[in-house]
């Protein structure tokens, strides 16, 4: 990455930018109906009767008493205990489960009553969902009005940030490395990823489950945005720009530590920051910028581990009361090969189902004891495979810079996969730890090989068959009904 990467600000350039904005906001818009659609099992059209609908959904949710704590959602739980000073939640854990020589195992805990999917550890219930949501929302929603929101809302407002998000750092991405990709084809690659890495799919679960994996994929896509922006500045501003990327590293582990590992790949970034042209001074301060508040989130996170499950490393999920006993499951390297075909490769099942035809693959996987879910490979989308451009890129800084990033996008989607299946196991929202960043390495990928085409009309070519592969990602994720965020009817557009 060059300074003269920098598009030159012009009249066309405002332009495209306006029009950027405005396809970011239909893009946001899309999003919002599609979640109200989705929530009521309404058709798309009926936009009016949708909203309606949809509204009460959006009524928050009053303070916390004892009466409601036992139906209470498990966030609204754990921000009422952080405002009473308190790092469990305020239930009162069955005597029964104590007793038990493993209360993590399922057969064990048969015929006692007890919170599904909580973890509990020494005689308390915890939340070991991420607390992201409840610091960046529930709490500040809450001294603003005095009540909670519904998990529904925050879904939602998550799924709007992850948007806009996603529309930042994709333009940021065009800004230093493909600037002379045909503008058209980037306009209609947002809207395709919006619908592709997760974000429609994640905000029609109105659960809190799905919460902490659209949290995570909004803090991811916000380091992105203000690292990348902040290298183009200078100054205080920049240093403004590291902090805010810092700090949302920092929620992204509080969300989903898993989802968070793909923000590793921004290491070449930093190499390339360290030993561009600069002065001292200014290279220090920016790289204390990011580091110092990133210590100060890294503390806070230990000692909050440390307060509730007495490690600094341990998020709790160990302890979790669910169909299987989690805190058995260790990291076997044999385990490889199985995760890399859950993960990337799936099954694909044709003509089980209504057009499109093809659904993801549902297997048991017994022979490990693990949780399974219905699923589909990240390789269900082949724009991931725009990565192997990258050794043809002629600028050998880009290449070096591209490779970089998408080397280490790679190697650490294999780990996070194989670290998910040995601990959790599959599942869609799992998946969906790797999918944001290999779709977004394979665009930027195959739109820096098309930018690098001398003549216009070469270059146009691979940009369409850029977005023509993204169009194809698009029915993908229509078909495979583990990412769809609709299905086909016969009666129209019908959604989950």
């Amino acid at each position: 990455m060059k300074e003269a990467y920098i598009i030159p600000n012009d009249e066309t350039e405002k332009d495209f930018r306006w029009v950027y904005r405005l396809v970011t906001v239909l893009c946001m818009v899309g999003v919002l109906l599609l979640a109200i659609a989705t929530h009521r099992r309404l058709s798309p059209p009926d936009v009016e009767g949708a909203v309606r609908a949809f509204l009460p959904a959006l009524t928050y949710t009053r303070p916390i008493t004892a009466d409601e704590r036992e139906r209470a959602e498990i966030y609204i739980l754990q921000a009422d205990a952080i405002l009473k000073g308190q790092t469990w939640l305020d239930l009162e854990p069955s005597e029964s489960l104590g007793h038990l020589e493993n209360p993590y195992d399922p057969a064990q805990r048969a015929g006692i009553r007890y919170h599904w999917d909580y973890a509990y550890y020494q005689g308390h219930y915890y939340c070991y969902f991420g607390a992201a949501p409840v610091l960046t929302l529930y709490l500040p929603f809450y001294w603003i009005t005095g009540l909670f929101p519904s998990v529904l809302t925050a879904n939602v407002i998550f799924a709007e940030f992850a948007t806009l998000f996603l529309a930042e750092m994709l333009m940021e991405l065009r800004r230093f490395l493909f600037p002379r990709a045909p503008r058209w084809a980037v306009l209609i690659a947002l809207p395709c990823l919006v619908c592709t890495v997760g974000i429609t799919y994640a905000a029609g679960f109105a659960d809190t489950y799905y919460l902490a994996v659209i949290s995570a994929m909004t803090f991811c896509f916000a380091f992105w945005t203000f690292l990348l922006r902040g290298l183009e500045r200078r100054g205080f501003l920049q240093c403004v720009l590291f902090v805010f990327a810092a700090f949302s590293l920092v929620f992204a582990v509080l969300s989903r530590p898993s989802a968070a590992l793909m923000t590793f790949a921004a290491i070449p970034i930093g190499f390339w920051f360290w030993h561009r042209p600069q002065r001292r001074r200014e290279r220090v301060r920016g790289v204390l910028a990011f580091v110092l508040p990133l210590v100060i989130g890294a503390i806070f996170v230990m000692v909050w581990n440390t307060m509730r499950f007495g490690s600094p490393f341990d998020f709790g999920s160990a302890y979790q009361l669910t169909v299987s006993d989690i805190s058995q499951n260790r990291l076997h390297l044999s385990y490889l090969p199985d995760a890399l075909q859950c993960y990337f490769g799936g099954r694909v099942e044709f003509f089980k189902t209504n057009l499109p035809a093809f659904d993801g693959y549902h297997s048991s996987l017994s022979e490990h004891g693990l949780y399974y879910d219905r699923y589909g490979g990240a390789l269900y989308f082949p724009i991931c495979f725009g990565i192997l451009f990258v050794p043809f890129l002629r600028r050998s800084d880009r290449r070096r810079t591209v490779l970089g990033w998408a080397a280490l996008t790679v190697a650490i989607a294999v780990f996070t996969a194989w670290f998910d299946y040995c601990i959790g196991g599959v599942n869609l929202r799992y998946i969906l730890d790797i999918l944001p960043p290999l779709m977004v390495c394979g665009t930027t990928s195959a739109f820096c090989f098309a930018a690098e085409r001398k003549h216009g009309c070469t270059r146009t070519m691979f940009a369409v068959l850029t977005v023509a592969i993204l169009l194809f990602c698009v029915y993908v994720s229509t078909g495979v009904r583990v990412f769809r965020a609709f299905a086909l009817t016969p009666n129209g557009l019908l959604l989950p």
